[in-house]
């Protein structure tokens, strides 16, 4: 298996772990975003797409709420951004602690087959 999100080897349970690990365990493609991101470069895109959500009465918005108050716990947190895609089209953003892969929040989406068939 390729490298996983470290939160998801801990006990720590979190929102999506187990749809996650189902579709890493389905052999979802993973892939680390190579940058070294800062939590203070992140908190203000999550913190205005929460609003978004929040306006729009999008699920996505308790995901983000979490995700946003985690950041917010962290200000001075390098962070590691997973994405993980599905073979059925669920995908996964994993955000955790770049030293010690704290999980900080997941987002799940989803891409529709537009394909004609």
């Amino acid at each position: 298996m390729s490298d996983i999100p470290q939160c998801l080897t801990s006990d720590q349970p979190f929102p999506h772990k187990a749809e996650l690990m189902a579709a890493i365990d389905a052999g979802a493609s993973v892939r680390k975003d190579e940058r070294q991101l800062m939590v203070g470069r992140l908190i203000g895109t999550y913190e205005i797409r929460l609003r978004l959500a929040q306006a729009q009465g999008q699920p996505a918005k308790d995901d983000l709420a979490l995700l946003v108050d985690n950041l917010r716990d962290c200000e001075n947190v390098a962070v590691a951004v997973w994405y993980i895609h599905s073979a059925g089209g669920v995908r996964f953003i994993v955000v955790e602690g770049a030293e010690d892969g704290r999980f900080l929040g997941c987002l799940l989406g989803s891409v529709e087959n537009t394909f004609p068939q």
